[in-house]
């Protein structure tokens, strides 16, 4: 049985390293599609300009198995997203003889055991779309929400994706997950450092978010008044807060409310990250202060694209109507 591993990346030269390190002995092989996924001119450039770019490099001269190349810009996020699998599909040296495709992030990781599960497990999988559970951890090692995350999807011929990470059969029908009470690592989530990050790194990362959900403004209202303010002493003011103007009673928003409150993890983390720079820090968010308002980091030309979107796609109602 063999796994072809894609993994996204976009200025992760905090968690680039450990990633790679951490996931390639349990791929076959390892792509590394690097750079952001949407258009040049929400950020000036679609590479990663920190130095995740030579760190890359230098793995892939470690590791035979690793290939990197480029993701595929958009004039939309979620269409970039779903050229890059497609272009990964294509490049892949084991696509056709490998039986899963595995979505990993940059800051996702999986124990020793929990590995050895997920070799066991997928061999007797009749789903062709699987999720995997998560803690994902909020400001440092020690908050986290659990949540499925779609990671495992069954390799069939001319598959392909759709906008987002949606994968489509060749006669374009969906692919459908397992059933949610059939998660894998159901009991032992693995270890989603989603928002152990640079403050900065965090804020360009919603302002993705912000231009692959048709510029909805909660976005830079759940960082202001949710990601920021969030401290032990006033947790339950926050999820107060997150109840009363999002609809959702805890910590993480994600469009309609999630109500899940963070919870305190006392095991062990996966060795790799023994020696991360994070690995002890109380609090992320004082690595790097913001210099500004999150949603002054949106420049004036991206509102004035998109008003321009919204007067073009209202015009084209009004056609069709």
């Amino acid at each position: 049985m063999k796994i072809v591993g894609m993994m996204p990346v976009y200025k992760e030269v905090d968690w680039i390293e450990y990633a790679v390190e951490g996931i390639i002995d349990f791929v076959d092989e390892l792509v590394i599609a690097e750079g952001y996924q949407g258009p040049a001119w929400h950020f000036g450039s679609c590479r990663s300009k920190d130095g995740t770019i030579d760190i890359i490099n230098k793995l892939a001269r470690k590791y035979d198995k690793l290939t990197l190349t480029q993701c595929q810009p958009r004039g939309h996020v979620l269409r970039g997203k779903a050229a890059t699998h497609n272009h990964v599909l294509k490049i892949s040296k084991l696509i056709k003889e490998a039986q899963w495709y595995m979505i990993c992030d940059a800051d996702e990781f999986y124990s020793d055991r929990q590995k050895e599960i997920l070799r066991r497990d997928i061999k007797n999988i009749d789903a062709d779309l699987n999720s995997v559970n998560a803690r994902m951890f909020f400001y440092n090692f020690r908050y986290f929400i659990t949540q499925p995350l779609a990671r495992f999807i069954r390799l069939t011929d001319s598959m392909f994706f759709k906008p987002g990470q949606f994968p489509y059969y060749a006669n374009g029908k969906p692919y459908t997950k397992n059933d949610e009470s059939n998660v894998l690592l159901s009991d032992d989530p693995m270890f989603h450092y989603s928002f152990v990050k640079r403050s900065r790194q965090e804020v360009k990362r919603r302002i993705m978010e912000y231009c692959a959900t048709q510029r909805q403004r909660y976005v830079f209202d759940w960082i202001e008044q949710v990601y920021l303010r969030w401290s032990e002493e006033n947790a339950e003011q926050i999820y107060a807060l997150n109840n009363k103007k999002f609809n959702g009673s805890g910590i993480f928003f994600d469009g309609g409310g999630h109500d899940q409150k963070l919870q305190e993890y006392l095991g062990t983390h996966p060795a790799i990250l023994d020696h991360h720079p994070f690995r002890n820090l109380d609090d992320v968010r004082t690595v790097e202060k913001l210099s500004k308002k999150p949603m002054n980091y949106v420049q004036a030309r991206h509102h004035a694209a998109f008003k321009m979107v919204r007067f073009a796609q209202s015009i084209k109602g009004i056609l069709r109507s």
